[in-house]
């Protein structure tokens, strides 16, 4: 007896039909998102010319000219004037991002065009100013309510405005870091929170899009660049990764908690919320006249700790030293996301261990800073909640394949065990925190 078609459909992968409507809409999403993400990157590389005098990928290099006072001085007075931006223009007076877009999909407050591009803003500044955050977030978020700006001028039903909502995230991830895959699987992990054939094919349309107009801008270049010969020499070192794993599990936690220390620190000083960045500036400035390559989104720190080139004991400081600049500036109030600190701690944590390793004699790999590429996407998976959009992410940040087994073996150890300590991931935590809140003052 012939099984019936609708059981039949269950089985079929790429069931469910992509209406040509929908289709149309993820590509203009794709291409208003991507652009979008290239504006705020041109943006933000304005604003760090103007105060560093050259781009934010190489901050730390710049304050090398500048006098001592320059820089806490500048994101003393940017957070003073960030906070107003904050108080007077974003709704709840607080920062917006990747939060936002998770919280409309359970059904929170709908994003909309204008407080999207008010909070890119503001996250622009606070990373051209120097602080320390990730640019993430806000193209997400950018991209989500461009998403759904897009959905209101149509008028499509709920369905189709989430998966706009994906598009537009799946297109500004891929075009601000050249990565079409890691942008579609992280709107399907993140922002939809499922996996369907109906649902990606849009996505990853969208994030196609996203990626050509970035190719056109600033060419098919890996966001970093490893050395060519790193490869697994021995699966005994399986157990390392694994290690490496559940140190990055912890690190996430402690990462996650540090931010919401920080928020807790500012509110007991009853500065009022629109004065604690300045303040949160001053301290993340002075921070930096110990180590400059805290500041910013920290690509060029990360690129020299893949090519093994911090000793031991300056990556263990510059670890402490990031956690304390990020917790500072996200938790002072501040705007920006938190997956260029993440892959920054993983590097510093994964490059120390490469080196403890190599120092004991138990490493096997060509080059112990080839650990570092795992701390990065354990730590990313376990803050992001998202291990397969971030697995994915490494190889299309580095372009190198050689290593996927040791990063998927730490990613997922990794996320699994911060789900096992209460960390679904940084985003949900400050859902819950906010929800606490907001029933505590009721």
């Amino acid at each position: 007896m012939a099984a019936p078609r609708r059981a039949l459909e269950g089985l079929d992968p790429l069931a469910g039909a992509v209406p040509p409507g929908l289709a149309g809409l993820a590509l203009a999403a794709g291409l208003i998102g991507g652009g979008a993400a290239i504006a705020f990157r041109e943006v933000l590389a304005a604003i760090s010319r103007l105060f560093y005098g050259l781009e934010i990928e190489r901050m730390a290099s710049a304050t090398q000219a500048l006098p001592w006072w320059w820089v806490p001085l500048v994101l003393c007075l940017g957070g003073l004037g960030l906070g107003l931006w904050v108080r007077w223009l974003l709704p709840g007076a607080r920062p917006h991002g990747v939060a936002e877009v998770i919280d409309e999909r359970y059904g929170g407050e709908r994003l909309t065009l204008g407080r999207g591009v008010k909070a890119a803003l503001a996250a622009a500044a606070t990373l051209g100013l120097g602080g320390s955050a990730g640019r993430e977030g806000p193209v997400v978020h950018l991209g989500a309510s461009l998403g759904g700006w897009l959905s209101e001028r149509f008028q499509v039903p709920q369905a189709w405005r989430r998966t706009l909502l994906a598009g537009g995230v799946a297109a500004a991830v891929a075009a601000s870091f050249n990565a079409p895959l890691a942008g579609s699987f992280f709107a399907l992990e993140v922002v939809l929170g499922r996996y369907a054939f109906s649902a990606f094919a849009p996505v990853a349309l969208a994030a196609v899009a996203g990626t050509l107009l970035s190719h056109l801008r600033y060419g098919a270049v890996p966001a970093f660049v490893v050395p060519p010969d790193w490869k697994i020499a021995s699966l005994w070192e399986l157990p390392a990764f694994i290690a490496l794993g559940v140190l990055a599990a912890l690190l996430a936690l402690l990462f996650t908690r540090a931010v919401f220390w920080a928020e807790r620190g500012f509110r007991l000083t009853r500065l009022p919320p629109w004065a604690r960045p300045m303040l949160a500036g001053l301290a993340v400035g002075l921070l930096s006249l110990l180590d400059p390559r805290i500041l910013g989104v920290g690509y060029e720190a990360t690129s020299t700790v893949l090519a093994n080139g911090i000793a031991l004991h300056a990556l263990l400081l510059l670890l402490g030293l990031k956690l304390l600049a990020t917790a500072l500036t996200l938790g002072g109030g501040f705007v920006g996301g938190v997956f260029s600190p993440a892959l920054f701690l993983g590097a510093a944590l994964g490059g120390a261990i490469g080196q403890l390793l190599a120092l004991a004699g138990w490493v096997t790999l060509t080059d112990p800073g080839a650990y570092a590429l795992v701390g990065m996407g354990a730590v990313a998976g376990a803050v992001l909640g998202a291990p397969v959009s971030t697995i994915v992410m490494m190889v299309e940040f580095t372009g190198d394949f050689a290593l996927t087994v040791a990063v998927a073996s730490a990613a997922v150890v990794a996320s699994l065990l911060a789900r096992r300590l209460g960390l679904r991931s940084f985003f949900h935590a400050v859902l819950i925190r906010r929800a606490a809140a907001q029933s505590s003052s009721r």
